[in-house]
């Protein structure tokens, strides 16, 4: 995590960037800071589905369907619509 926010402070800002602290912060526990990056990541690139998939994840953890819904709807529309397109369903 400390090489991922060193890189940020030196004015690295990517998706790949936010999307590894995301992991690092779902790895220690800290899911409000995992939300967060995975939101920053998403708002980079809105079509990285690891991303999409990781805060899904995050929310299924925390057995939060209620809040993941109503916060993220679109992340989850997009995920499931890219999905499809995917395995062409």
């Amino acid at each position: 995590l400390q090489h991922f926010e060193t890189a940020q402070l030196k004015g690295m800002n990517t998706h790949f960037l936010h999307y590894n602290i995301g992991n690092a912060w779902f790895k220690m526990e800290d899911y409000h800071a995992a939300i967060q990056s995975y939101l920053r990541c998403l708002s980079i690139c809105p079509d990285f589905n690891p991303a999409a998939y990781a805060l899904f994840r995050v929310y299924f953890g925390k057995n939060d369907f209620q809040k993941m819904i109503r916060k993220n709807k679109y992340v989850f529309v997009d995920l499931i619509d890219n999905l499809s397109k995917a395995f062409d369903i």
